[in-house]
């Protein structure tokens, strides 16, 4: 509050001195005239005064108001700057600096994302072309912290070598922190480069760890601003396990899924996210432990249908801390501290010691990271033992229906918050996404009185303004008066003396100035004075109303926003479903500041000019 008082002080004086400034410029002008040797006279002046009148606006209002939009436009250029001035590369420099022995011949460390998006190598020959890999890592070797790459702790993936062709599953495994997220984020080019080859071919989907939704709808979430393709869509939503939600919903796919999916529980949210997924139909398909917040069951479903069998023509990275996963992949990568230590046939792992002691240290450091995302709580401890099978949970037979009326089934306190269930919540509360409402036409008179009342009470707020309309006014006038019998003093002055020294005319000629019974002896000099001391009063009047006005439009900002924060505090939990958290902030802040900037103004000077 004291930055909007500070800003509407100057705003104050702004157009406090715009309303006087006609006089004020005439006053200076003639004091100028004076000086340099030179009689009034009426025509000089009051041409004068016409000329000065038609320039107020631009220079007493716009200009002072242009200074204050170029300090505002300055602080975006300089983000805007600081954008562009980032360092752009080349994306195939970091896939054409390899030399016959497969080392990296390249000195460039300081890699930044490319404004625009380079053309991808990939070509309809190259994609079909199963023999080529699809991703591609030599030696490769990335940072965090670009200002300082060569640091140890900055690094996150150090010599990394990996070829991912059309049809295969990598299935990457590790402890918590040992770099799986980061290769993932990679190949996405989202780490710094510090060494190494990274080449990717075709279009690449991502699905993330932890699950992103948007608010909107939840087939806005899947499309994700894609076309609707019905078949395809239909596609995505069987294999992500999403068609029984959909049907114990009033509105389908269609309902709100709340700010962040509030109204979702965190299963729904992962299968939404990797349906989003899915439903881009791309080449590569990384998937970040998609499978972590749904049960065992949904999770063996989504594993068999989707990622094996829908999948099983792409190129896809999962990355998992499920282990009995890995005997369906065609390649296994163990990581640790941003290294691949060990890569090949789950076979063939397991008959090393590196495979038990990744094994181990996944099981330890994942169940430590439920135990204290669950507050403690008691946990399901992961089986990592990859002779049990998973058939008494989930068998291939079973339909995903009985599969969904036999979680349903079970006692309520046994279903976690990522348990295959419906979305929660009442479906009498449940509606479907709401677009932002936008009132259209005339304004109601009752805006206009609220806005008011918020400012003052209006007969008090009437009675002051039409004070202060009146006195500013009336020296106004009094000034024009004023200034008309001085030039007509002047020009009789300099007839009567017309050889006389100027200051001489000024102390020797005596108008005898008659207002009603009352007869006033002035000489020029008086005439002069008096116009400065109404000219200062003027402002100074001027100044004065607008600052009261304006303080009295911040009192009506505050009262507004402090009606509108109870009335959000107060509502019930189903209007946060309906209105994002960002439409909310934009009604506290960019209509508070509409209320504080174009709306004073236009009110002042509407205000003014109609008393």
């Amino acid at each position: 509050m004291s930055k909007v008082s500070e800003n509407s002080a100057w705003q104050s004086f702004v157009m406090g001195t715009y309303w006087a400034s006609a006089k004020l410029v005439i006053l200076f002008a003639i004091l100028c005239y004076l000086i340099s040797g030179y009689q009034l006279s009426a025509e000089r002046i009051f041409v004068a005064a016409a000329l000065y009148n038609s320039s107020r606006l631009p220079i007493a209002l716009f200009l002072p108001f242009a200074f204050q939009s170029i300090f505002e436009c300055r602080v975006s250029l300089s983000r805007l700057q600081k954008f562009l001035e980032l360092e752009e590369y080349d994306e195939s420099d970091t896939t054409d600096k390899i030399i016959a022995d497969g080392i990296a011949n390249d000195e460039t460390h300081n890699e930044k994302m490319p404004l625009l998006k380079v053309k991808s190598e990939s070509s309809v020959s190259s994609i079909s072309d199963d023999e080529k890999p699809l991703v591609e890592l030599i030696n490769y070797s990335s940072t965090w912290n670009a200002q300082n790459p060569a640091h140890e702790d900055a690094t996150v993936l150090r010599n990394i070598s990996l070829s991912v062709r059309r049809g295969q599953l990598v299935v990457i495994a590790g402890a918590v922190g040992s770099g799986k997220s980061s290769l993932l984020l990679s190949i996405l080019r989202e780490t710094q480069r510090t060494w190494g080859s990274l080449r990717t071919r075709g279009r690449v989907a991502y699905t993330s760890q932890e699950a992103w939704i948007f608010p909107g709808t939840i087939r806005d979430n899947i499309l994700f601003g894609n076309p609707y393709v019905k078949s395809r869509y239909d596609k995505a939503v069987e294999i992500c396990a999403l068609k029984q939600d959909f049907s114990q919903l009033p509105f389908g796919d269609k309902s709100s899924v709340g700010d962040r999916g509030q109204s979702l529980s965190g299963g729904q949210k992962a299968r939404i996210s990797l349906a989003r997924t899915i439903y881009q139909d791309a080449d590569i398909y990384l998937l970040d432990d998609p499978l972590s917040a749904v049960d065992p069951a949904v999770g063996r479903f989504l594993f068999d249908r989707c990622i094996k069998k829908h999948l099983r023509s792409k190129a896809t990275i999962l990355v998992t801390h499920q282990v009995q996963h890995l005997q369906s992949a065609d390649l296994v990568i163990l990581m640790r501290g941003g290294e691949i230590v060990a890569s090949g046939d789950l076979e063939e792992l397991k008959q090393t010691q590196i495979y038990n002691e990744i094994i181990q240290e996944t099981e330890k450091s994942y169940n430590m990271q439920r135990t204290e995302s669950e507050g403690g709580a008691n946990v399901r401890s992961i089986k990592f033992s990859i002779s049990e099978g998973t058939d008494n949970v989930y068998s291939k037979n079973d339909s995903l229906n009985d599969l969904t009326h036999s979680r349903l089934s079970l006692p309520s306190p046994s279903i976690s918050a990522g348990s295959y269930s419906p979305i929660a919540g009442k479906q009498e509360e449940e509606l479907p996404y709401v677009e932002e409402d936008r009132a259209q036409g005339a304004v109601p008179w009752r805006v206009y009185f609220l806005y008011i009342r918020a400012m003052a009470h209006p007969w008090i707020l009437a009675l002051l303004m039409i004070l202060f309309a009146a006195t500013v006014q009336a020296f106004t006038n009094f000034i024009d008066w004023w200034l008309n019998k001085w030039t007509n003093a002047a020009e009789l002055a300099t007839k009567q003396y017309e050889k006389a020294e100027r200051h001489a005319v000024h102390e020797e000629y005596v108008d005898h100035l008659q207002l009603g019974p009352f007869t006033f002896r002035e000489t020029l000099t008086d005439y002069r004075n008096v116009f400065i001391a109404m000219v200062c009063t003027l402002v100074v009047a001027s100044i004065i109303r607008a600052f009261w006005f304006r303080l009295t439009q911040v009192t009506a900002s505050r009262v507004l926003h402090d009606m509108m924060f109870q009335r959000v505090v107060g509502t019930r939990i189903i209007f946060f479903d309906k209105n994002p958290i960002g439409r909310i902030l934009n009604r506290f802040s960019k209509d508070i500041g509409t209320l504080d900037d174009q709306l004073s103004f236009s009110f002042f000077d509407f205000a003014m000019v109609r008393i």
